[in-house]
């Protein structure tokens, strides 16, 4: 009998195996917590989010499910399943500012724990491991820990799920997998947007060349399923004609003719505020005379530019771009499927073997996990194909339109990683590589600007200038002993703010200081989209660009102070109150 020590039973080596694994995803996930809720007092409401709110509460306290969400860029109704995740928010917390939280902290977790369970599969565990740290401390999984809806950019926890669900459905040969895939193309497109459905795009590529089996009675259940959720939708749209649909489908801009007959003043006029960015209508049109091809080549250039260096990697620090870092993380990520092919790897192992010091670190001859195989695989063709749609269909100026094919951008990075450490013979020189590329992902401008603001104004942040205006606001409502009043603002918008209410009444300019007004307990009975009505008593002018929102790059022409008495100064914002009842309106342009 020797004095050695016996070793663990393999069960339970894989069960403290899983118990690091979910200590690591925890982890991540709080710091993202930390990291995305922090300043969350001064957090701005997105136009885009409203409707789903107005949704969620409905459904809270009447049980009517949402029939349709936000109004798009293309003047289109889009699915409403958004709305259902502000629901959590809405049962939790009192304050609008936190209503989106809830709800996008859960599907971040869901992100990484499919992420790490999707890298598992396909590169080994250590793989894994990386693209959850990545992923986390990187930009963008940083800012989709608060944000479900940031404009344009979608969240991508439908697009990790359906990857996750492609590569059960080849590498394990389950017919439930074209199931799970359809079902996450469908969730994607109800909660978000129906352009999120070239997704779907890679399952018949992935069949074409895998062959794996399907369940009709399986896609049947899900396609019933997805209709009962639907119904609401397709119903509001059967009254509509299915014209939000087509619109979504064909990409086509359904803006009515002339959107401002809608305003309660049709002598004021939208110009253009001095921010460098000049209004779209104050442009001339013209017509374009450059040939279809050479329109789609420089649109696919333009597009593989702006994706390599915004949304491959985001690697920016406050004073500093770094695009050939970013390049050289591109061309890692597209030699992945390449290292990881056999006949390759063997012949690269000749020159190149793997060290037993690297290989040491992968743990998946201990576990059992599969070698890499079909899962990479199915990996790629999941990342590649929505990547080649977008290069043809996104616009070359809105990288923003890539932003939620990050997580499989993360995996394929992290797969190389791990190829190069399991060829990297010292322990300390892994380390150094880990760390190094932990830091090039965290140490971007987003972060370090969460940490500053941390350090001055604290984890909650300071209220922002627009949320502390309508405080004043609604204490001088209320001090004179109302609950209603006719507010008007003068503030700088988005012109698609003030388009959309020719489609929807409940857009207007403003309709953000309504919704923290209406918190205060002080109802705003100005309904014109305009943002300014004859019978104003309150008024909130904007005077100058404020930095703590995005721009808003419009204005209603003229000066609307007249007959009016300031009361409170914040920023560039005053506070206006009427002088005297029944003075009509200020002077317009």
């Amino acid at each position: 009998m020797t004095g050695d020590v016996p070793a663990r039973p393999p069960e339970r080596a894989d069960r403290r195996t899983r118990v690091l694994d979910a200590f690591l995803i925890a982890g991540v996930a709080l710091v993202d917590l930390a990291l995305g809720w922090q300043g969350w007092q001064s957090s701005t409401i997105l136009t885009d989010a409203l409707p789903y709110i107005d949704g969620a509460r409905r459904l809270i306290e009447s049980g009517v499910p949402p029939a349709a969400g936000s109004v798009s860029s293309l003047a289109s109704y889009v699915p409403p399943g958004g709305a259902y995740w502000f629901v959590p928010g809405l049962l939790l917390f009192d304050d609008v500012r936190l209503y989106e939280s809830p709800g996008t902290f859960l599907a971040q977790v869901a992100t990484l724990v499919l992420l790490f369970q999707l890298v598992r599969d396909a590169f080994g565990r250590r793989a894994a491991r990386l693209a959850v740290v990545l992923f986390g401390v990187s930009h963008i999984g940083v800012l989709t820990v608060d944000h479900f809806l940031i404009g344009h950019f979608y969240h991508p926890v439908f697009y990790v799920a359906m990857a996750r669900a492609m590569v059960l459905w080849v590498s394990r040969r389950r017919a439930s997998g074209a199931a799970l895939v359809l079902a996450s193309a469908a969730a994607a497109v109800y909660s978000q947007n129906p352009s999120l459905g070239i997704m779907l795009a890679s399952a018949p590529v992935v069949w074409a060349v895998y062959r794996p089996p399907i369940r009709v009675s399986s896609i049947a259940l899900v396609a019933a399923v997805s209709l009962v959720v639907w119904s609401p939708y397709l119903l509001f749209q059967w009254d509509r004609g299915f014209a939000d649909l087509r619109s979504q489908v064909t990409r086509t801009w359904i803006m009515p003719a002339n959107p401002e007959l809608v305003w309660c003043d049709h002598s004021l006029s939208m110009v253009p505020v001095d921010q460098g960015v000049a209004l779209a209508s104050a442009v001339p049109q013209v017509a374009s005379v450059t040939p279809a091809w050479i329109t789609r080549a420089t649109r696919g250039v333009s597009g593989l530019l702006s994706q390599a260096t915004m949304s491959l990697t985001l690697l920016y620090t406050p004073g500093f771009y770094l695009p050939g870092v970013a390049w050289l993380f591109f061309a890692m990520m597209l030699t992945c499927p390449l290292l990881r092919d056999p006949g390759l790897s063997r012949a690269v192992a000749r020159w190149w073997p793997p060290s037993s010091a690297g290989r040491g670190g992968d743990r998946r001859q201990e576990t059992g996990m599969p070698l890499p195989g079909p899962a990479a695989r199915v990996l790629m063709l999941g990342f590649a194909v929505p990547w080649a749609i977008l290069i043809v269909v996104a616009e070359p100026d809105r990288a923003d339109r890539w932003l939620w094919i990050w997580p499989l951008q993360v995996a394929l990075l992290a797969g190389t990683l791990d190829w190069l450490l399991a060829r990297l013979p010292w322990r300390t020189l892994r380390l150094l590589v880990v760390a190094g590329s932990i830091a090039l992902t965290a140490f971007n401008a987003h972060v370090a600007a969460v940490l500053d603001n941390w350090r001055v104004n604290g984890w909650g942040g300071q209220p922002s200038r627009r949320s502390a205006i309508v405080e004043r606001l609604a204490d001088g409502v209320r001090a004179e002993g109302g609950t209603h009043a006719a507010v008007g603002y003068h503030t700088w918008f988005w012109e698609f703010m003030v388009h959309n209410a020719a489609i929807d009444r409940r857009y207007k300019q403003g309709w953000d200081l309504d919704t923290l007004l209406a918190q205060h307990g002080v109802t705003n009975t100005n309904r014109c989209p305009e943002g300014l009505s004859a019978a104003d008593e309150w008024r909130i002018v904007q005077t100058g660009a404020d930095a703590q929102i995005w721009g808003g790059r419009a204005v209603i022409g003229g000066d609307f102070t007249e007959g009016f008495e300031p009361r409170a100064i914040i920023g560039p914002y005053t506070l206006y109150r009427r002088e005297t009842a029944g003075a009509g309106r200020a002077a317009g342009p």
